[in-house]
């Protein structure tokens, strides 16, 4: 595929144009880009659109957990809306005031859990002051 592409000698980074869309930040987007460094091309990247001739299968659920939450709890799960991102919703009540970091994780219709950290889909996690 990359050969298709032709790049440049110099160039060091691919970018790859998705299949979701949405709203980002407040500004409509078609589709999704996203960064792959040439280097690791060959050794740890996978391009997937399809599966078995389906489409490469989405989220089936999500949960949220806060710094005061002992275990992750299960969130409502939107339908998809096609390419878009999937809005999700969970009930939480608080049990101290002040800073509070939220995260979120999604697991696949195929199984996998979200990884914790260190790479670019990792949970992720949103600072929240409780007043």
């Amino acid at each position: 595929m990359l050969a298709d592409c032709r790049p440049s000698a110099g160039a060091r980074y691919v970018w790859s144009y998705g299949a979701d869309s949405g709203t980002f930040n407040g500004i409509d987007v078609d589709a999704f880009v996203k960064d792959l460094p040439i280097a690791r091309l060959e050794a740890d990247v996978l391009i997937t659109y399809e599966i078995s001739g389906a489409p490469v299968a989405g989220v089936r659920s999500v949960y949220l957990r806060a710094d005061d939450m002992a275990t992750w709890q299960p969130a409502d799960l939107d339908p998809a809306p096609g390419r878009e991102w999937q809005r999700f919703s969970v009930r939480w009540t608080p049990t101290k005031r002040g800073a509070v970091l939220l995260a979120s994780m999604a697991e696949a219709v195929r199984g996998p859990l979200q990884p914790m950290s260190g790479y670019r889909n990792a949970i992720h996690k949103v600072p929240v002051n409780v007043v």
